[in-house]
This record gives structure tokens, C-alpha cells and sequence, in this order.
């Protein structure tokens, strides 16, 4: 065996026995622990209405003007929040988003909404654009 084919062989080798190690869902948290709050919002983009809606979760980094592609929304919805074990997890019904149709968040896009009061976008789809969400309860604030 040439030695090239040998060092290709072990490498394959190697690298497949270190991928059967990690969890099914190690790439999920690797995506989560990336952002630096390490909390986000659970946004359902809803497009649609009666059998043809269909409905989308995006994860929200709280604090961080977001940009979503390739999206066509009529509702949005916060339905929950995601964090990382270590970070403070803040309650869903302090979590306030508002939709953007431009990368400065000087054109609103929506009303503010909340887990109990989705925004009604359009009847019409439309593109999704952009989206903040932050938390409005001082107490959980001022433990970061």
C-alpha cells in the first residue's frame, strides 16, 4: 500500500469514528452556542390560511435585528424561547418582537407582538424581511 492511500485511509478512518461520537443533535447546539446571548425567541412565521397555511419556527437571537430569506408570511407568532442550560431563560411572556422591511429598523414592518398577541402581517403573503425581538421584564435584565 502506498503511503499517500495509507495516510487518506487512516484519515477517513479517524474522522468517522470521531462523527459516531457526537450526540444527533450536536449540530443544533453548536448553531444555539454561537450566539453570543445564547438566547433566542421562537417565532412561528404563519403564511396562509385554513388547510393551505403553513408555518415556519425561526429562531430569533434576543437583541440582534435579524434577516430572514426566502420567506412569505401573512401572521407572526412568538411561541416560545430557546436557550443554552447555562444562560438566564427569560419568560415567554416578556418576550416582545416587531418585523422590519429594512436593515436599519427604520421601517416597521409589523405591530409589536407577543406570545399572546401574534401580528396580522398582510392577507396577502409577504416577504418576511427583518425582525428584533427583546425582553421587556427589568428583573430578569439585570441579571446579565
Amino acid at each position: 500500500m502506498h503511503f499517500t492511500a495509507f495516510v487518506a485511509a487512516t484519515a477517513a478512518l479517524a474522522s468517522t469514528a470521531t462523527a459516531s461520537f457526537l450526540p444527533p443533535d450536536a449540530m443544533e447546539m453548536l448553531k444555539r452556542t454561537m450566539v453570543p446571548n445564547h438566547v433566542s425567541a421562537k417565532v412561528v412565521a404563519v403564511n396562509g390560511f385554513g388547510k393551505d397555511q403553513t408555518k415556519h419556527t425561526i429562531l430569533v437571537p434576543l437583541g440582534r435585528l435579524t434577516h430572514v430569506s426566502r420567506t412569505q408570511i401573512t401572521e407572526l407568532r412568538v411561541e416560545g424561547v430557546d436557550h443554552v442550560a447555562e444562560a438566564p431563560k427569560p419568560a415567554e411572556d416578556n418576550i416582545v418582537c416587531q418585523r422590519y422591511l429594512n436593515q436599519y429598523a427604520s421601517r416597521i414592518g409589523s405591530e409589536q407582538f407577543t406570545k399572546k398577541e401574534p401580528a396580522h402581517i398582510s392577507t396577502n403573503p409577504v416577504d418576511f424581511g427583518w425582525i428584533l425581538c427583546y425582553v421587556t421584564n427589568e428583573q430578569w435584565n439585570s441579571e446579565l
